[in-house]
């Protein structure tokens, strides 16, 4: 079942499905199995520890930076306004179920999810859980809420499905200076 907001993008041609291309807000797309990420993340992390968890992580937040400008010239959303649009595009790329964003002041943002990555490390039943599960997604999140808050944000999965949490929650604070 096709859910609204993508028929709404379908009936305003905002997605487009071309001989292999998929465009959504004029930003290509390409569908891949969880298997990809989960491959990449551990070869990252095996490599580089704790730097390679860093390089998913930044590699998120700067994916959501080029997304978001993109967006801002499209739509002129500004501040709060977008939530509502983000949370649909992480749902539509099928990252996360989100249950609850709740901003508050200075930045400050707790997001309750059901991270896809997270759902799939936890059904599989012996394998290894990492120490965070999804740290593309949390930092997807910085990057959106840096620039909803025009501020540097840093997030943190601070509970996590992958090892037994109800649900992934995700924590963006004002970054830390170094």
């Amino acid at each position: 079942m096709l859910s609204v907001f993508f028929k709404k993008l379908l009936m305003a041609k905002h997605i487009k499905f071309m001989e292999g291309d998929i465009t959504v807000f004029d930003i290509d797309y390409e569908m891949h199995p969880l298997l990809e990420h989960q491959h990449l993340y551990k070869a990252l992390q095996t490599k580089y520890g704790e730097q390679g968890t860093q390089i998913i992580y930044e590699t998120g937040k700067s994916v959501a930076t080029e997304i978001a400008a993109t967006l801002h010239e499209k739509f002129k959303l500004k501040g709060l306004e977008h939530v509502n649009l983000w949370q649909n595009i992480i749902e539509l790329n099928g990252m996360a179920k989100i249950s609850s964003i709740n901003p508050r002041e200075k930045g400050e943002v707790t997001i309750k999810a059901t991270s896809s990555k997270a759902k799939q490390l936890n059904g599989n039943k012996g394998a290894a859980k990492p120490e965070k599960a999804d740290p593309f997604l949390a930092g997807f999140l910085a990057g959106i809420f840096s620039h909803i808050y025009d501020r540097e944000l840093d997030c943190r999965e601070t509970e996590c499905m992958a090892q037994g949490a109800q649900t992934c929650v995700f924590e963006v604070r004002p970054k830390q200076k170094a």
